[in-house]
């Protein structure tokens, strides 16, 4: 088992850019960054709907780019399974019946207790809704990326650090910790 290093932030201090790096931290909620000196980062990428966009083709790239340093679990609706090519891991969850319900994510809730992710990264809204309800359960750094406008400040605030992929839709994010990290699909 690794050992997890802990350095204590106060709120007003920064955090690091990006939660999945650096040294271990104490994030605002209190979840852990765990650098995990000798072992591969588990990433956990998290994606709801079954559409087939811009959003999906980003973390798709995304994963595939994280599997050649860490490694990188998707849940995701089983449509997708073709995005993600081994070593990507793909972990059937459909979204689509979710709507608050509570069974869906307590299958939510045991799939990340089973993994045990380093970071768990949610894509919009609906997989940061998600993420939102099964917080409280989770131990794990959470970060949100919001692909575009709309209402996500409310879901945000269960999150350690929120991104935005453009300059635009981080400007209408309310949350101390953001930044923006523009995907290339626009």
């Amino acid at each position: 088992m690794p050992t997890l290093r802990v350095a204590r932030t106060s709120h007003d201090q920064a955090a690091p850019s990006h939660p999945a790096m650096g040294d271990s931290t104490l994030y605002p909620t209190g979840r852990l960054d765990a650098n995990r000196d000798s072992e591969l980062m588990h990433v956990c990428l998290v994606m709801g709907g079954t559409g087939s966009g811009g959003m999906e083709r980003h973390v798709s790239d995304l994963a595939r780019e994280l599997a050649l340093k860490h490694r990188v679990t998707v849940l995701a609706h089983p449509i997708h399974a073709h995005l993600f090519p081994e070593p990507v891991v793909h972990v059937h969850l459909d979204f689509g019946r979710w709507r608050h319900n509570p069974i869906v994510t307590l299958q939510f809730v045991r799939a990340i207790k089973r993994l045990r992710p380093a970071v768990i990264h949610a894509h919009h809204r609906k997989a940061g809704a998600m993420v939102r309800q099964a917080s409280p359960f989770l131990t794990a750094p959470l970060i949100l990326t919001i692909h575009g406008m709309g209402k996500a400040n409310r879901i945000a605030k269960a999150f350690d650090h929120v991104i935005g992929v453009s300059e635009c839709v981080t400007a209408n994010i309310n949350h101390p910790c953001k930044s923006t990290v523009l995907n290339g699909n626009g």
